[in-house]
C-alpha cells in the first residue's frame, strides 16, 4: 500500500488541472484501501493510506481526517504529513465557529474553505497554533451521511494562502464520499464481529431450546439447553439424525417431521403453536413451538429453524384457573354492571355487560388482554398508581376511581371503577366493578366549560384568564422573567353591527379569534373579555420586544379584509400593552394598565399599539 501503482501518480509535469483529471480516473484504486478496512486492520491504517494517496494526487497538500466523537469533539483519524505535535494539539477539539475549518465544517454541516488562516475568524482559537507550524490555508469537508449526521471531516491544508479550483473541489468531494464509505464499511465489519460473538453467547445461554435442521429434517445443530432437554451430552450425538432416531419420543416424531416439511414447502413461519411431547422417561409435557424456514443468501430454503419452551406448568395453571373462572362467571354473568378479573395485568374473566361497556360483541374478546390498553393515557396512569398504592397497603386494598375508556368509534366512556384485591385458587386477582357515568361526566364537563369559556368564540373568558395570569406571574417572579398583557379593542366595531347586523358581527368576532390564535404561541393565552375586547397573555417573556412582535403581526394581519356572508368587512384594532413587573405586580393592575394604554392608542389615531407609560 505504501508503493501505489503508476496509475496513482499523475505526471508532475502536467498542469495542475490535468494532474487532477488524471487522479480522478484513478479512483478505482480506492479498492486497495478498502481491503484494509475489510480484513480487520485498524481503521487508522486505512485512513492514513487514503491521506497518503490524496497527497500524491494533490502536490503540496497535507491531508487530515478527523472523526467526530459523541457529536461534540473531533479526534484524530488519519494523517501522514501534518506535524505530530499539531495533530496532538487539536485532538479533542470541540466543534464550533472558532475552532478551525474542521470544527466549523462539522458544526455547520457544510464545506468550509479558508484560504487565509491568518485572518479568517473561524481560526480564532487555533490561529497561533496553525501559523506556528507553517499552515496557511485549510479546506474542510464534512462527511455528511444520508441521515444528516456527521461522523467526521476530511481536510486539505496548504503552506501557502490559496483558493481551490473546481477540479480540486470535485476531487475532494469524491474523496469525502470514499471516506464515508470507508467509515461505514469499518462500522459494519465491527458490528458484524460483535454480533457473531453475541450470537454465540446467546445460543449458549438462552433459556429456551433452539435447533436447526436441513430439508430432510436431519439435525444440523442446536443449543446447549436443547441437548440437555433430550438427554444428550455431546453435539455429535445429534448431528445428522432425525426425530425418529432420538430416544424418548417416537410417537410424536411423525408430527414433528410434518411441521418441518410444511414450513419448508410454504416458506412461511409457523409461530407459537402448542404441541404435546414425551421425555425419555415417559413423562408427558406441553411445548410452545415456533418454526421458520432457513434461507441462504440466494433466497433458497435450506432447512428449518425451531425454538420451543416447556409450558407444562402453565397449562396446568390454566386448567385450574378455568375452574375458578366458571365459578366467577356464574356469580357475575347477569349483573347490570361490568365485572372484570385481572391477573398479572391480563383479563382472565369479564361478564357480558363489561363487553358491552367496551363496545365488544362478546366478553371472551377481553380474555388475555390488558385492561389498561382500553384506557386513555391519563386514566392508565391513574389506574397504575392506584394499583401500586393498593399493593403497598394490602390491609386496605380497595379503591374507587373514575376512568376514561376508549370506544370503538373514538369517543370516551367514563366508568366508575370499584376495585379490590382478591385471592382465587391461590392466585392474586384484581376484581373490578364498572358502572357507566359517561352522561354525568359529560354534564359536569359542559358546566365547567361554560364557566371558563366564552360561548361565542370558544376562547377562555376573564375567569380562566385570571387563573392563568396568576400562575404566570408566580412563575415569572421566581424565574426573574417578564409577563406581557396585550389589551385589544376593535375600532368602530359598532358600525359593523349597526350596518350589517349582529349575525355578521358575531361571525367577524369568531373569524378574528381564529386569526389572533394564529398570531400567538401555543403557551400563550387569547381570551375574550366581552363585546369586542380581547386580551392576550404572553408568559415567560424576556422583554417588551415579544409584545411588539405580536402587536405588529396582528396589525399587519388585519390589513386583509374579511369576507362574511357576501360582505367585505375591514377591521382595525387598537392595542394597549402592560408588562410585569414594570406596570404592576397583580393581574387586575396589569389589565387596567393595558386598558389605559389601549385608550391612549385610540386617542393617537387607532389601529396602532402603545405601551403603558410610554
Amino acid at each position: 500500500m505504501d508503493q501505489p501503482t503508476q496509475a496513482l501518480h499523475p505526471p508532475p509535469t502536467l498542469p495542475r488541472q490535468d494532474r487532477l483529471r488524471t487522479a480522478e480516473t484513478s479512483l478505482a484504486d480506492f479498492a486497495q484501501i478498502f481491503t484494509l478496512a475489510g480484513v480487520g486492520h485498524p481503521l487508522n491504517e486505512a485512513l492514513n493510506a487514503l491521506c497518503r494517496l490524496i497527497e500524491r494526487w494533490m502536490p503540496g497538500a497535507l491531508c487530515s481526517i478527523l472523526l467526530l466523537e459523541d457529536g461534540r469533539r473531533l479526534r484524530h483519524g488519519g494523517n501522514v504529513s501534518l506535524p505530530l505535535e499539531y495533530i496532538q494539539s487539536i485532538d479533542g477539539t470541540e466543534i464550533g465557529l472558532e475552532t478551525g475549518s474542521c470544527g466549523a465544517a462539522a458544526f455547520q454541516k457544510r464545506r468550509i474553505v479558508v484560504s487565509d488562516i491568518e485572518t479568517h475568524p473561524y481560526w480564532a482559537a487555533y490561529r497561533h497554533l496553525a501559523l506556528r507550524f507553517g499552515l496557511a490555508a485549510c479546506w474542510s469537508t464534512p462527511l455528511l451521511q444520508d441521515d444528516g449526521s456527521v461522523p467526521g471531516t476530511f481536510a486539505v491544508y496548504y503552506r501557502e494562502k490559496r483558493e481551490p479550483i473546481a477540479a480540486e473541489l470535485a476531487l475532494i468531494d469524491q474523496v469525502a464520499a470514499a471516506t464515508r464509505l470507508l467509515l461505514e464499511l469499518h462500522r459494519t465489519e465491527t458490528e458484524l464481529r460483535q454480533s457473531q460473538r453475541m450470537l454465540q453467547a446467546l445460543l449458549d445461554n438462552i433459556p429456551i431450546c433452539i435447533f436447526w435442521k436441513d430439508r430432510e429434517s436431519r439435525y444440523l445443530g442446536a443449543n446447549r439447553r436443547f441437548l440437555d432437554n433430550i438427554r444428550l451430552k455431546h453435539m455429535e450425538e445429534l448431528l445428522g439424525k432425525t426425530d425418529f432416531d432420538l430416544p424418548g419420543d417416537p410417537v410424536n416424531a411423525p408430527r414433528y417431521r410434518a411441521d418441518d416439511q410444511e414450513v419448508i414447502r410454504s416458506g412461511q413461519a409457523k409461530l407459537d403453536f402448542e404441541e404435546p411431547g414425551q421425555s425419555a422417561d415417559g413423562a408427558n409435557f406441553w411445548f410452545q413451538t415456533s418454526k421458520a424456514p432457513l434461507i441462504d443468501e440466494n433466497g433458497c430454503i435450506t432447512g428449518v429453524l425451531g425454538v420451543y419452551t416447556d409450558i407444562t406448568r402453565q397449562k396446568q395453571t390454566e386448567a385450574a384457573l378455568r375452574d375458578s373462572e366458571l365459578k366467577l362467571r356464574l356469580l357475575f354473568e347477569e349483573m347490570r354492571e361490568g365485572v372484570a378479573l385481572v391477573r398479572q395485568g391480563r383479563i382472565t374473566f369479564a361478564n357480558p355487560y363489561m363487553a358491552y361497556l367496551l363496545d365488544l360483541d362478546d366478553a371472551y374478546q377481553l380474555i388475555g388482554h390488558d385492561l389498561l390498553d382500553f384506557m386513555t393515557p391519563e386514566s392508565r396512569m391513574a389506574a397504575q398508581q392506584d394499583l401500586t398504592q393498593r399493593l403497598a397497603h394490602p390491609a386496605d386494598a380497595r379503591s374507587l376511581l373514575e376512568l376514561a375508556f376508549k370506544r370503538s368509534d373514538g369517543s370516551l366512556r367514563w366508568l366508575e371503577v370499584s376495585s379490590r384485591t382478591v385471592e382465587l385458587s391461590g392466585q392474586i386477582h384484581e376484581l373490578g366493578i364498572y358502572r357507566d357515568v359517561t352522561e354525568r361526566k359529560r354534564s359536569e364537563d359542559q358546566i365547567r366549560r361554560l364557566a371558563y369559556h366564552d360561548p361565542l368564540t370558544g376562547l377562555p373568558n376573564r375567569m380562566l384568564l385570571l387563573d392563568r395570569l396568576g400562575r404566570a406571574l408566580a412563575t415569572a417572579a421566581r424565574a426573574n422573567l417578564k409577563v406581557v398583557l396585550l389589551f385589544l379593542d376593535l375600532d368602530f366595531f359598532k358600525q359593523v353591527n349597526d350596518t350589517l347586523g349582529h349575525t355578521v358581527g358575531d361571525i367577524c368576532l369568531r373569524s378574528l379569534a381564529q386569526r389572533l390564535l394564529g398570531a400567538i404561541r401555543q403557551e400563550d393565552t387569547l381570551a375574550r373579555l366581552g363585546g369586542d375586547e380581547f386580551l392576550i397573555l404572553l408568559p415567560n417573556a424576556h422583554s417588551g420586544q415579544d409584545a411588539t412582535r405580536v402587536a405588529e403581526h396582528i396589525l399587519h394581519m388585519l390589513t386583509r379584509p374579511m369576507s362574511v356572508m357576501g360582505h367585505e368587512v375591514h377591521l382595525s384594532i387598537s392595542i394597549g400593552i402592560s408588562v410585569f413587573p414594570d406596570d404592576g405586580h397583580d393581574g387586575e393592575t396589569l389589565i387596567h394598565a393595558a386598558d389605559m394604554a389601549m385608550y391612549q392608542a385610540k386617542k393617537m389615531g387607532r389601529s396602532r399599539y402603545r405601551f403603558h407609560g410610554r
